[in-house]
């Protein structure tokens, strides 16, 4: 498919989807770590805030459309 991506634009979509993964990834395994850390009875600092759950869930929508448009 890159291969015939003469204008670069398929690759540079795939490039940013990829980067929002894997940062995306980072932070769940850190959150994977963070429980490891307390099973293992070391505790866990824990930082409240607001946020928006209509806006991850809506981010997590468009990121999964992005991606199926670009298959």
């Amino acid at each position: 498919m890159m291969e015939q991506d003469k204008t670069g634009k398929w690759a540079e979509k795939t490039r940013i989807a990829a980067q929002r993964g894997v940062k995306k990834a980072l932070c769940l395994i850190e959150g994977l770590m963070d429980g490891i850390t307390i099973k293992a009875g070391e505790g866990m600092m824990l930082n409240f805030e607001n946020t928006d759950l209509l806006k991850d869930i809506k981010w997590v929508h468009a990121e999964s459309r992005r991606f199926i448009l670009m298959i």
